[in-house]
């Protein structure tokens, strides 16, 4: 799957997730639509803004954002006023979310050192989650992890990256590196070889963070990742 395949492929994925039209994405004008399951939430890819939203919003929401650029609705005044909106009905945004796409097979990365790596697949992850230190990696209450490498040091777990499969056909990207051992290309390694051991499977890795996390940004952009997607969703306060 080359790059633009792989862009394709997860907008495909995404919207489908949202019960949204695949082409929706392509028009000029921001697309904004009725969803009971979702109070608010908003993602571009940035050629428009894609919002979905409960009954009680869906008229401000158009009359507000209908001709906005989307870089402008998640910025500044604009997302001041989503936040005061949203309280009035206790929910507030849970934040930015930057999704990356794996575009760089091809990137030199030199394996750390050191260390032990070991390859586990879902069966094996489930002796993982007696080890509450990473939470970044693991999802200890929720869904499960498919796929990890685990880095040991003198029999010691001290790093992880795993996928999980919440999305079909995409698997998110987890990293986690205690914190003796960060600062020595750890967490860029091994986000590497989680994605390259996701495509070898017939998977699209992909990995999210925040703008504001540069180490998590660095990481992953280093390890070939690109931003393709940023993304906002509410929460109950």
């Amino acid at each position: 799957m080359n790059n633009q395949e792989k862009i394709s492929s997860s907008k495909e994925q995404l919207l489908k997730d949202w019960n949204c039209n695949n082409e929706c994405h392509l028009q000029k004008i921001n697309h904004i639509f009725e969803c009971e399951d979702n109070f608010f939430e908003m993602l571009s890819f940035g050629e428009n803004a894609i919002i979905r939203t409960n009954h009680q919003l869906i008229d401000w929401c158009i009359k507000k954002f209908a001709d906005t650029v989307p870089e402008e609705i998640m910025d500044g005044e604009n997302l001041f006023a989503i936040e005061s909106k949203l309280r009035e009905y206790g929910y507030r945004l849970e934040g930015e979310h930057l999704g990356f796409l794996h575009f760089g097979l091809e990137t030199n990365i030199q394996k750390p050192k050191g260390f032990e790596y070991k390859l586990f697949d879902k069966k094996q992850i489930a002796e993982l989650y007696q080890d509450t230190r990473f939470e970044n990696a693991l999802n200890y209450g929720g869904r499960q992890e498919v796929l990890a490498i685990v880095v040991y040091k003198n029999g010691e777990i001290v790093a992880l990256s795993t996928v999980d499969n919440h999305l079909q056909g995409m698997w998110q990207i987890g990293v986690d590196v205690l914190k003796e051992h960060r600062g020595k290309g750890l967490a860029t390694y091994i986000t590497q070889q989680i994605a390259i051991e996701s495509e070898k499977r017939g998977y699209l890795p992909y990995y999210v963070t925040w703008s504001a996390n540069i180490a998590s940004v660095r990481t992953a952009m280093n390890a070939g990742f690109k931003p393709i997607w940023i993304r906002y969703y509410s929460a109950e306060l």
